[in-house]
């Protein structure tokens, strides 16, 4: 990237490149909950039974998942780096218990819309250009 933004630098004026990509990030579960790159989502369990319900199984569950990660570089126009940053949108499974109470074990299921709650969208957006771009 540094190359490209110095060979850009030559043939037009600007102040700085804003590289975004989107990364698939691990991560643990705890009590129903993912942390990953600065925010906190709950993670969906599917398939639960009666039982697995009342043994309360969801929350003893420690489980690793993926997340999807927004990866901001800024780059000047000389090609130096002056801002990186990662903010976490959504995680990408689910966690399917059928069974569980048997097995003591799950299995992940690839949920179906990612992205569907903007609000998500919006705090991880946040997140990954903080402080470069000040959140409201």
């Amino acid at each position: 990237m540094r190359v490209y933004v110095t060979k850009l630098a030559q043939s037009h004026s600007f102040d700085s490149v804003i590289v975004p990509s989107l990364l698939y990030r691990n991560t643990k579960t705890r009590e129903r909950t993912a942390k990953w790159d600065g925010v906190f989502r709950k993670v969906k369990f599917v398939n639960v039974s009666d039982v697995a319900k009342k043994k309360q199984l969801t929350r003893a569950f420690a489980v690793q998942i993926d997340g999807v990660s927004l990866h901001v570089m800024v780059f000047a126009p000389n090609g130096e780096l002056i801002f990186q940053k990662y903010g976490g949108l959504d995680v990408v499974h689910d966690v399917d218990m059928a069974n569980a109470e048997f097995t003591m074990s799950s299995r992940l299921a690839l949920r179906e819309k990612l992205f569907r709650e903007s609000d998500y969208v919006e705090e991880g957006l946040a997140v990954a250009f903080d402080p470069y771009i000040p959140r409201r």
